[in-house]
């Protein structure tokens, strides 16, 4: 076997061992979840995870890290680094509701662990709590281009406005999972969309 071919194996494991532990850990949580049940539910010896994961606190971390790829490559890498602030939030939007409409796990995944973190350590809790961070941040520098450009109302406070532009959208993400029409779960986010853009644009008699 050529070492490619052993990487692109050791990739697949990989993904297949991430994709069933976030399954465990919606299931089971943190404390539920062990490195030998993982074992079972793929069909591979304590030893083998061991191969990939030194321990339990690897492996989430590496879920953590799998959820903050995914994010960034399915919605931060479509996001313009500038231009008109209005259509890069919009964006923002449209691809979180493609992501979740294909992978809704994500989005209780992650309100799973935030809630579990108090238990999880200082550094895991730190690590979790930074997948949304980085999602407030991304939209407070939307915001702040914005005000700056003249097109988002300057009396917002926009680190506020960021978390509860997350808040909302998480809230909309994490109801696909027990939404079986995915034509109401666009809607709902188009809608917010739609929403949050007309109360935040700058427009005459109100202040920008």
């Amino acid at each position: 076997m050529t070492t490619k071919l052993r990487q692109l194996q050791g990739e697949r494991t990989r993904g297949v061992l991430l994709q069933t532990a976030t399954t465990l850990l919606l299931e089971k949580g943190y404390a539920g979840t062990t490195l030998s049940l993982l074992a079972q539910e793929v069909g591979m010896t304590k030893g083998a995870i061991y191969h990939h994961f030194a321990d339990k606190e690897a492996l989430l971390r590496a879920v953590i890290g799998h959820v903050r790829a995914t994010w960034a490559r399915e919605v931060g890498s479509h996001i313009a680094p500038r231009g008109d602030a209005l259509e890069r939030l919009g964006s923002l939007f449209d691809h979180q509701a493609l992501l979740i409409d294909r992978e809704p796990s994500l989005c209780l995944l992650v309100n799973g662990l935030t809630l579990q973190s108090a238990s999880l350590g200082a550094d895991l809790a730190a690590e979790i709590e930074r997948l949304s961070a980085d999602f407030a941040e991304l939209v407070r520098r939307i915001l702040v281009d914005g005000q700056r450009a003249g097109t988002v109302r300057t009396d917002l406070e926009v680190k506020a406005m960021a978390r509860a532009v997350v808040a909302v959208v998480k809230a909309i993400s994490c109801s696909r999972a027990g939404e079986p029409s995915r034509r109401a779960f666009m809607k709902k986010m188009d809608t917010a969309k739609a929403l949050i853009l007309s109360g935040i644009q700058a427009t005459p008699g109100r202040p920008h």
